[in-house]
């Protein structure tokens, strides 16, 4: 599964880092790309202490995703995009916002809104 496709299923935001590859962004330096596995997809973890890494490791082993890089406060893991225990523990250490959808109602409120101003 493409990085694309992922973020579409899921109503996540793709970005381009750095060297133009695409990117899921979470929050600081945490995002998820494209693994070097095929269909697997890889999320990349930074944090300011080697506790908060070490704590979100050990959760994503618990998952089931395989740490590719373990660095003293970061890393690398990969995990299986159809598999939504894997996804969620990614999603919440990586802190992935989903974006928003706006109902119908909201979308005619900011065409007055606009129209208004």
């Amino acid at each position: 599964m493409k990085i694309e496709e992922f973020a579409v299923s899921r109503r996540f935001r793709v970005r381009r880092d750095g060297c133009g590859n695409p990117i899921i962004p979470g929050k600081g330096s945490s995002h998820v790309y494209e693994g070097f596995d095929s269909g697997a997809i890889a999320v990349c973890l930074m944090f300011a202490t080697a506790r908060k890494w070490n704590t979100v490791r050990s959760a994503l082993e618990r998952a089931g995703c395989k740490v590719k890089q373990n660095g003293d406060t970061e890393g690398c893991a990969l995990f299986d995009p159809s598999n939504d225990e894997q996804v969620s523990a990614v999603i919440k250490a990586a802190r992935i916002k989903k974006r928003r959808i706006p109902s119908p109602a909201q979308l005619e409120h900011l065409r007055t809104m606009r129209k208004a101003a």
